[in-house]
């Protein structure tokens, strides 16, 4: 077992770039594209901003496992 802690490996501060960008332009693009729902019910609103909400943890999670995948377990 090697006792020198694991350096993180590119791949982590790129996606940790992707994630804070692409998570901030999606964020505006949600909230762009819920401006034309402001007329519609309140309720009708609320299930736009909640698959919206949503979508967004999809490509967050296959973002992380390709961050983990990065570290190779050294044994």
């Amino acid at each position: 077992m090697d006792p020198r802690p694991q350096r993180p490996s590119s791949r982590s501060f790129f996606g940790m770039l992707a994630m804070i960008f692409g998570l901030g332009g999606y964020i505006f693009l949600a909230a762009f594209i819920g401006e034309f729902f402001i007329t519609w019910p309140i309720l009708l609103q609320s299930v736009y901003y909640l698959i919206a909400g949503l979508i967004w943890t999809y490509v967050a999670v296959k973002l992380l496992r390709w961050m983990a995948a990065g570290y190779k377990n050294k044994e």
